[in-house]
């Protein structure tokens, strides 16, 4: 819970920051993200991106402890989802592929 209240904070700070030109959007039902959490960074310590939902598909990429990655959650096929853009080092990018979201911390 504390992460969430990090990113409404940080998101009402930027919105302040903004000031008139900040015009808040919220979200649809649908669009949510994974605050990538728990991975053993003594072990692999990433998550990958893949081209399909399943450990059979290629890697594409990898993200750390928290990264965040953007989601449709119509497009999760049980506990696999479709990321379609991500902050990533605290840089924003356009990565798209599939993630287990075993180490997500999930947020609306």
């Amino acid at each position: 819970m504390r992460t969430n209240a990090k990113i409404v904070v940080t998101t009402a700070l930027i919105c302040i920051g903004l000031g008139h030109q900040a015009v808040a959007q919220q979200a649809a039902e649908f669009e949510a993200g994974c605050l990538v959490t728990h991975l053993n960074p003594s072990g692999e310590g990433f998550l990958s991106i893949r081209r399909g939902p399943g450990t059979q598909h290629q890697e594409i990429a990898r993200v750390h402890n928290g990264d965040a990655l953007f989601i449709d959650t119509r497009r999760c096929q049980g506990d696999w989802c479709y990321a379609e853009g991500g902050s990533v080092n605290d840089q924003r990018v356009k990565l798209t592929g599939w993630f287990h979201t075993g180490w997500c911390e999930m947020y609306p």
